[in-house]
């Protein structure tokens, strides 16, 4: 996870220097539907599918940059194996992040920023949970259709948990 990391924050410095610009489809604003998995390297724990949405703005006309505000919570939880009883866990995260999105029809991005996360596990009505704030990355990589974008993404929720996601962005 850390080379990814390394990854993501060398592709930003390099997108922060590049003369590229975004395709803006006409529109500084979009909207995004997302969808996909928390990804977890915990043992016993299952993966809980998450849905969210997302509000962008693009800073400078044509350009590539954005700020991005995210919400998702866990929409199926996923299982965890307690040595013999059940129990289920979910994320919820809400997030602020920069963006650069490259030039072209099919483009890649990476995004930076504040994330936090409130992790729940629950069992036989009982709930314990947890919340942390921290940095988050992501890469990730669309196309662009007549009627909006198809994206996937790969981004860092905490430590322990990623998350691997499909969107579907409407210029507005």
């Amino acid at each position: 996870m850390r080379s990814i990391r390394i990854l993501a924050v060398t592709l930003l410095v390099a997108c922060l220097l590049s003369p590229q610009s975004a395709d803006a489809q006409g529109s500084r604003f979009h909207g995004v539907v997302k969808s996909g998995a928390m990804l977890t390297s915990l043992d016993g724990m299952g993966t809980p599918i998450n849905a969210g949405l997302m509000v962008g703005y693009q800073l400078f006309e044509g350009g590539p940059y954005y700020i991005d505000a995210e919400f998702s919570t866990s929409v199926i939880k996923g299982d965890v194996d307690l040595g013999g009883s059940s129990a289920d866990w979910g994320v919820q995260t809400i997030a602020l992040f920069g963006t650069y999105q490259s030039q072209g029809k099919t483009y890649w991005k990476v995004r930076m920023g504040v994330l936090n996360e409130n992790v729940t596990i629950s069992a036989s009505g009982i709930g314990i949970s947890g919340s942390d704030t921290g940095m988050s990355i992501g890469l990730g990589a669309g196309h662009t259709f007549g009627f909006g974008r198809l994206e996937v993404e790969y981004m860092t929720v905490e430590q322990d948990i990623d998350y691997l996601g499909f969107g579907f962005v409407i210029p507005f």
